[in-house]
């Protein structure tokens, strides 16, 4: 089983895990008291890329807009990382190109007019 980040930050010893990310190498009790306090949430069914220990984000890993807004600025930014986005540097600039990707993974990735990942004109 794996869970997802809800809120806060979780340190599992191994890394530091940020709303939104999944969190595929716990134990059961730990999952399970990590879901019990509220910082975490079960997920069903995901996959790993051949080579990769990370799991493939799934739909269900997604923060929403509204949450991703409500996170701070640098936790904004490293999620923005993390998707190969180079963050804007105003929140509102921010929260759009995390809109735009959402709204790209929500639809089964297919890229707009805008550059994949980057929600920036190209």
């Amino acid at each position: 089983m794996a869970v997802v980040v809800k809120k806060f930050r979780v340190n599992t010893g191994h890394g530091i895990y940020l709303p939104g990310e999944l969190i595929s190498d716990l134990d059961e009790k730990t999952e399970k008291q990590l879901v019990d306090a509220g910082h975490c949430e079960f997920v069903q069914g995901h996959a790993v890329a051949p080579g990769n220990t990370q799991p493939a984000p799934v739909k269900a890993d997604l923060l929403t807009i509204e949450q991703f807004t409500a996170l701070k600025a640098s936790e904004q930014k490293t999620i923005l990382q993390r998707f190969g986005i180079e963050s804007g540097s105003n929140e509102e600039q921010r929260v759009q190109q995390y809109t735009q990707w959402y709204e790209q993974q929500a639809s089964g990735g297919e890229a707009d007019e805008n550059g994949p990942n980057t929600g920036m004109s190209v």
